[in-house]
């Protein structure tokens, strides 16, 4: 790579990317540079503003507004009936998703020389591969304005244009950061609709640029083009496994949602989800071998859920992603709003100390003192939640819940105490030290009471009967992974007892525990 570079990949593997964005048999010649062309179709040519695989994309003026838009135009070497029959596809594809995600098209025409072209809008930003390679970078304005939440705003908007795509029964087949604009005012773009595929109700593709070359007396060939079997498209490394394994023909919303997966996870770590040169990518990306997150060295900072949604966006069988680039969107949308569901966990108790019944929603001391540990390791928020009544025999009855503890027997974590009885009370310590008492509390230790312990992010709380008595913010939460009850009063039951978790927006990292 020069000194210097921007770039994420050096000039070979870009040459491999780009045959594969053209289709095999289709390899534009870019030894040479195009010569700049003064017009086309009557539009004044300024400058390139990129060059892909299929063509190239100039700074251009309409002839009567003087609107500066975006003309592509093929290259010299690829325009041929089947590769403008693609063009065509891309303009009439592009043209037809109106959303405010996606750059809208203005004209499509034919230029007596040069043949075909259409303009667009002219997007004026940044890539998110530029972005991204800034934070890679460390430029102080890129990390500062592009913190994770300000990357997954973008994502999001990228979720919700493909999904009116899917809507509209069209799938991208090559999404990726370099085809991600972003704008100075919060505009986000997806671009380069070349691969698109589309399908009609029944999953048949559809030919949406045949009547669009009659109009304009355009000779295209009307044939399987990139739908071709056999035939790999898409960007190693973004690519699903499926296109990977030539199946592109078949490739459905899942493979975008592959994509986007892989989008996610470079927000993420910086890097790509599998390793290697573009056909070592490949090969890996048939085979399901991507990098866990938290095994790259940005990855073990990475927030939990937001780890499993890439992981299962860029899972191997395309049934286990998310269904649609709509579902992944609402999981972000969540995450983003704070609405990360709590899950019961299921993985039960084991005895300490002290004999218990145990049964898989009810908890109840046989011999105290007496402790009992979840299976779960718990790594992030935490809700436990129970009905409380004390032996008929006993006047009082103490209920010890431990959150943060490092092992069933450790008294290293949080203590959340609640007595009943004449004497109530309810403690919390910390690490063995008394931070807090709330006297007076009676609850009546022969009925059932509602009892609930959380810790959600730096706050711990306990509630009784609904009612929220006392709470903690911790500034440096604990760490441990292990909850567990305790009481020394022989005959006291839980039913029913509930254990839940959720990991916390920018809370448990991937590598931690």
């Amino acid at each position: 790579m020069p000194p210097g570079t921007r770039a994420l990949t050096c000039d070979a593997c870009r040459r491999m990317e780009m045959e594969l964005t053209t289709g095999h048999g289709f390899k534009a010649d870019l030894s040479k540079e195009e010569p700049l062309p003064a017009e086309v179709g009557g539009h004044k040519i300024e400058k390139v503003l990129g060059v892909g695989g299929m063509g190239t994309v100039y700074l251009a003026r309409e002839p009567v507004l003087g609107r500066p838009v975006a003309l592509k135009l093929l290259h010299i070497s690829l325009r041929t009936p089947e590769i403008t029959e693609q063009l065509l596809q891309e303009a009439v594809v592009t043209g037809t998703l109106t959303h405010p995600g996606i750059v809208p098209v203005y004209r499509v025409g034919t230029d007596p020389k040069l043949g075909l072209f259409y303009t667009m809008k002219l997007v004026s930003g940044r890539s998110l591969t530029d972005i991204l390679g800034g934070i890679r970078d460390d430029r102080p304005e890129d990390v500062e304005r592009y913190t994770l939440p300000a990357l997954l705003a973008i994502f999001l908007r990228v979720c919700e244009a493909v999904a009116f795509a899917h809507y509209m029964g069209i799938v991208h087949r090559d999404l990726k950061p370099a085809n991600i604009m972003v704008g100075e005012f919060g505009e986000v773009m997806v671009l380069d609709w070349g691969l698109a595929r589309v399908v009609d109700e029944r999953g048949d593709r559809r030919h949406p640029a045949m009547t669009a070359a009659a109009e304009l007396g355009l000779k295209v060939a009307k044939g399987p083009g990139l739908s071709r079997p056999g035939t790999v498209l898409g960007t190693p490394g973004y690519m699903s496994p499926e296109q990977a394994r030539g199946q592109a023909m078949t490739a459905g919303p899942a493979s975008d949602v592959y994509a986007l997966g892989a989008v996610l996870y470079q927000i993420l770590t910086l890097r790509l989800p599998v390793d290697g040169r573009p056909d070592e990518q490949l090969g890996r990306t048939i085979r399901g071998q991507v990098v866990p997150i938290e095994k790259r060295p940005l990855g073990r900072n990475a927030p939990k859920v937001l780890a499993g949604e890439a992981m299962k966006a860029l899972s191997l069988d395309p049934a286990k992603r998310h269904a649609d680039a709509r579902e992944l969107a609402r999981e972000i949308e969540a995450y983003l709003e704070g609405r990360v569901a709590w899950s019961p966990r299921a993985e039960g108790w084991s005895p300490v100390a002290g004999e218990w019944r145990i049964s898989p929603t009810e908890l109840q001391a046989q011999k105290a003192p007496a402790r009992v540990a979840h299976k779960a390791r718990l790594n992030g928020d935490v809700r436990f939640s129970a009905g409380v009544v004390g032996s008929p025999t006993r006047p009082s009855w103490r209920l010890d819940v431990w959150l943060g503890v490092r092992s069933a027997e450790a008294t290293d974590g949080y203590l959340c105490r609640v007595v009943a009885g004449e004497d109530g009370a309810v403690e919390f310590y910390r690490g063995g030290v008394l931070l807090g008492r709330r006297p007076g509390i009676a609850p009546d230790p022969h009925v059932p009471h509602d009892i609930a312990v959380s810790r959600d992010g730096e706050r711990i709380s306990i509630s009784v009967d609904g009612q929220r008595i006392f709470e903690h913010r911790d500034v440096f939460p604990l760490r441990g992974q292990v909850l567990a009850v305790a009481t020394d009063d022989p005959g006291l039951r839980l039913s029913p007892v509930l254990v839940e978790s959720r990991a916390r927006n920018g809370g448990d990292a991937c590598g931690e525990g």
